[in-house]
């Protein structure tokens, strides 16, 4: 008792002096921590819960009125105690450094150079909003906010200090970033609103990041009792921020970040009660994320390739760091996060990449050389622009073979283990993923029902044709949706022979690149199925389509020698037009592509399009090569069409055009072949709706009458 009235005598004045802020009392009964401003001294300990015997060194302390040694009792606890755990031990980081360093030179070298440049070009007197500049006077936009939010290279600034001979700039430097981060934040300059730095996504990126340099550091002296305080009470800072916007479950993976970063950040300091209450809630709502946004068929609800895989590191820090720490995660979320990487292998092309998927980045790495790859994306460029990097899949693949211990999931993953998980896995990890059979996936053409994307394969070699359908639509926040709905990816002989597009939310041209005109895909009149553009708030150049198309998948059946894909959407309702598209695939020979429109009223044109760079071959035959590949699309419906050159923006196309009528029927013939030996064929109509396909040294007879799906013979 006389221990808890010294303590309220050190806190009094300063609890009667803080503003009202917007903590819930009722859901978080420990919290009283101010918003606005680091906690003091007083407060820090007034928020412990001193009463357990690990901490009556301290309480002892402050019965003395020793402050000075109560902090540093507090500090010397924190380096000490075995138990939470990070994802690694901070004893092992030194010579987990050099290993690192030793296994990933090109990764070690470009977060040298990156962290140099960095330092060089913002210091650690920086303007955290707009209007602002760095050091070499380029104004500030609003993404160098972001960017700079996110404290990205706080790994970068842990490990160096190590592999570089404990060189002390390193830390240094993040610390005096850090401290002048909070300054500004005690000052009120810094951004809020559109950008706020603490909103979800930037903060809870900022978080991890920092909490990644102090467990690092940790082990170390280079960080003093002054610094570790600093960092714990800008934790609880960012806690009480941050959990504010999070109080119930909203979609999307702004929220979902912040949430994991304040599972890790609670789960590694229990002295405070109130990080126990925030992580108990916090962690409810991982589960509810992981329950309503992964689709029982893995794949995450908004439909886009690159935040399903970012989605996938989410759930695997907030998993991982729980295993560290003994807490048993529930078997349906175990198995749900196991089919988010089966869901990777379900939709991959045959040279082990997923296609582009709705909003995905051109920031992506891919099979590129990665050093190309990333003089592509220097410090400047992703100060300026909205956009992660876009990883490629080949890393989430091996991840997933080592969690599971599944062999399907190796065959198509890197090498080694990537350097990105060094630090969240043991140190054998690397060993264990090593000695894992790989074998090829036993199954070919596959759909995600749920998610609404149809794969027909004819194989797992690179030669392989392969196409995906977008059957779906995200029924929850469609904001990274793109106008391509029954559009089509296609791949073959080692190439995207109809390809989609990757895009940068800060390039003018991206409404454009978001919508039909560069999508494989059949309009009626020309009119596009994304409408009513509607940029975001902050201004990063980030939209969205007010409206889209609502697929229904008619039919899907999958054989030995054939799959269908039938479906139609509303997109053409408006001017009375209704339209589905029937997909053919004959293996492994061709595909048969067949779009029809109905009008109710009136006659209208239509349009196909096919993305690429085409040159006509004869009337109603087109031809593209592209690298290894080519690609023959020859018509044979009775309608009476023109092919016309389109495309914007740097991509190529061709567009066949129907005249207005009130009914229109394309039946494309699709034949992939290799440019270094193109397939002998030959391609004939046989009456009003019916032809004859030569292929090698078989002949198919397709038929196509109005009133029945595509048949074929042969």
């Amino acid at each position: 008792m006389k221990t808890r009235l010294i303590i309220s005598t050190l806190v009094t004045a300063a609890i009667c002096a803080w503003p009202a802020v917007a903590q819930d009392r009722k859901l978080f009964p420990a919290d009283v921590v101010p918003r606005n401003r680091l906690i003091t001294t007083g407060e820090l300990f007034n928020l412990l819960e001193l009463s357990s015997p690990q901490m009556k060194p301290i309480t002892d302390a402050l019965h003395a009125y020793d402050t000075t040694r109560a902090l540093h009792l507090f500090v010397q606890h924190i380096r000490t105690r075995t138990a939470p755990r990070y994802f690694f031990d901070p004893a092992t980081v030194p010579s987990r450094a050099r290993t690192y360093a030793q296994q990933f030179p090109d990764d070690d070298s470009y977060a040298e150079e990156t962290v140099e440049d960095f330092m060089k070009k913002y210091g650690t007197n920086v303007d955290w909003r707009v209007p602002g500049k760095d050091l070499e006077g380029t104004p500030h936009t609003p993404n160098t906010v972001r960017f700079l939010a996110r404290q990205l290279y706080g790994e970068n600034f842990g490990s160096l200090y190590y592999i570089k001979g404990k060189d002390r700039r390193y830390p240094d430097f993040q610390m005096g970033q850090w401290r002048d981060f909070i300054r500004d934040v005690e000052a009120g300059a810094v951004e809020t609103g559109g950008n706020d730095v603490f909103e979800r996504f930037y903060g809870g990126h900022r978080v991890r990041n920092w909490m990644m340099f102090h467990q690092l550091l940790l082990g170390s002296e280079v960080l003093t009792d002054d610094d570790q305080v600093f960092i714990i009470k800008s934790f609880l800072l960012h806690g009480a921020r941050i959990v504010d916007n999070c109080k119930k479950f909203n979609w999307g993976n702004h929220q979902l970040v912040g949430l994991c970063a304040l599972y890790e950040m609670t789960l590694m300091y229990p002295e405070f009660p109130v990080m126990r209450q925030w992580n108990g809630h916090v962690f409810k709502l991982v589960l509810e994320h992981l329950d309503k946004e992964v689709k029982d068929d893995g794949f995450q609800f908004e439909r886009a390739s690159h935040y399903f895989k970012l989605d996938i590191f989410n759930y695997f820090r907030a998993f991982r760091i729980a295993e560290v720490n003994g807490i048993v995660i529930p078997a349906w979320a175990r198995e749900r996060f196991r089919r988010m990487f089966h869901a990777i292998l379900a939709v991959l092309m045959p040279n082990g990449a997923m296609p582009p998927l709705q909003d995905a980045q051109d920031t992506y790495i891919g099979s590129r050389n990665i050093d190309e790859a990333r003089k592509s994306l220097g410090v400047s460029e992703t100060a300026n622009s909205a956009e992660l990097v876009d990883p490629p899949e080949g890393p989430f693949l091996a991840l997933g073979a080592y969690l599971y211990r599944d062999p399907q999931l190796k065959y198509f993953g890197s090498r080694t283990l990537h350097a990105g998980f060094s630090w969240f896995l043991p140190e054998d990890a690397q060993t264990v993923y090593a000695s894992l059979a790989s074998t090829a996936p036993t199954f070919t053409s596959t759909a995600l029902v749920s998610s609404g994307y149809y794969v027909m394969r004819g194989g797992w070699s690179a030669n392989n044709p392969y196409m995906i359908v977008d059957g779906g639509l995200a029924q929850f926040k469609p904001d990274h949706t793109h106008g391509g709905v029954l559009g089509l990816i296609a791949f073959a002989n080692g190439a995207m022979i109809l390809p989609n597009y990757r895009v940068r939310y800060s390039s003018p041209s991206y409404p454009f690149m978001k919508n039909s005109f560069v999508k494989n895909v059949a309009l009626a009149d020309s009119i596009l199925q994304g409408r009513g553009w509607i940029g975001n708030a902050a201004q990063t150049g980030f939209g969205k389509w007010a409206w889209l198309p609502t697929p229904t998948v008619l039919q899907w059946t999958t054989g030995d020698s054939t799959d269908r894909f039938m479906a139609s959407h509303n997109g053409f309702d408006t001017v009375g037009v209704a339209y589905t598209r029937e997909i053919l695939f004959v293996k492994p020979a061709f595909w048969v592509v067949r779009d029809r429109f109905t009008a109710g009223n009136g006659a209208h044109s239509a349009q196909q399009f096919w993305q690429g760079k085409f040159e006509t071959v004869e009337p109603g035959h087109v031809r593209s090569v592209q690298g290894p590949a080519r690609l023959d699309i020859i018509q044979v419906s009775r309608e009476s069409l023109t092919a016309i050159a389109g495309g914007g923006n740097e991509t190529e196309s061709i567009v066949f055009h129907a005249a207005p009528a009130k009914q229109h029927e394309f039946v494309s013939v699709l034949i992939p072949s290799s440019s270094a030996k193109p397939a002998e064929f030959s391609v004939r109509k046989s009456g009003a709706e019916a032809a004859e396909i030569s292929f090698e040294d078989r002949t198919y007879t397709i038929s196509f009458s109005s009133h029945e799906p595509i048949q074929v013979r042969w």
